[in-house]
């Protein structure tokens, strides 16, 4: 495990909580794992074996980190439990309607993450509440991309790039 204190967070590098995260949610959707969790003020990141990484792998990483990032100024605004309350009743709600990978997905806080994390600006210029404009949002990036980790390919503004690995997104 690595700790790095930063000015307004804590950033945590560590295998055991994605470890832990993916045998709770396995069960749900085999394609889920997360290398990334946001709750104010840590920043968890799954700890790279790769040592130097590859550019590839540094441009992932950095996004990664920048949404996390997005996750955290979100939690700052709505004053941390209003935004937890924002997660629980959009998860409540896809589940309900549709199924779990959709119930991630289709959350605002999610939208706004992925749409943002390949623009390392973005935190700089991001208005005030900027994830609700999410919530009435129809056709989302996130929405329309289908992204598979077998295809081993990731979208940086809106192009397809081979070599990162990136998550999966399924909607039925």
């Amino acid at each position: 495990m690595k700790i790095k204190i930063k000015p307004w967070y804590i950033e945590i590098h560590t295998t055991r909580l994605f470890t832990f995260l993916k045998k709770l949610l396995i069960k749900k959707n085999p394609h889920f794992d997360p290398n990334g969790a946001a709750y104010y003020p840590f920043l968890f990141l799954r700890a790279s074996d790769a040592n130097p990484l590859t550019e590839e792998q540094e441009i992932h990483k950095d996004a990664l980190i920048n949404h996390e990032k997005i996750h955290l100024i979100q939690q700052l605004e709505m004053l941390i439990v209003f935004y937890w309350i924002m997660r629980l009743w959009y998860s409540v709600y896809y589940i309900a309607v549709k199924k779990f990978p959709s119930a991630y997905y289709e959350q605002p806080s999610e939208q706004e993450a992925y749409a943002h994390m390949y623009e390392p600006e973005y935190l700089k210029k991001r208005k005030l509440y900027s994830v609700f404009k999410y919530a009435w949002k129809k056709d989302t990036p996130v929405r329309k991309r289908i992204v598979t980790k077998n295809d081993n390919v990731t979208v940086v503004n809106n192009e397809l790039v081979k070599g990162i690995p990136t998550f999966k997104v399924t909607f039925e």
